[in-house]
C-alpha cells in the first residue's frame, strides 16, 4: 500500500489480509489525498501479484 500524502507517496509497512482474516482499520495521516492497494507474492506458487487493485 503507498499513500500520497502532502505532495509526495510513502510506502506503508505490509500486511498480510488472508481471504478468511478479519478487515483491518488504519489511521490515515493528515493530508492523505491517494491511496493504491496492491497484492504482493506470498510464496513461489502464489499469483496473488497477477490482481494489482488500485
Amino acid at each position: 500500500m503507498s499513500i500520497y500524502a502532502n505532495g509526495t507517496w510513502n510506502g506503508v509497512t505490509p500486511r498480510n489480509v488472508p481471504d478468511s482474516g478479519n478487515r483491518r482499520g488504519e489511521k490515515l495521516v493528515p493530508g492523505t489525498q491517494k491511496i493504491v492497494i496492491g497484492c504482493m507474492e506470498m510464496g513461489p506458487a502464489d499469483s496473488a501479484d497477477d490482481l494489482p487493485i488500485g
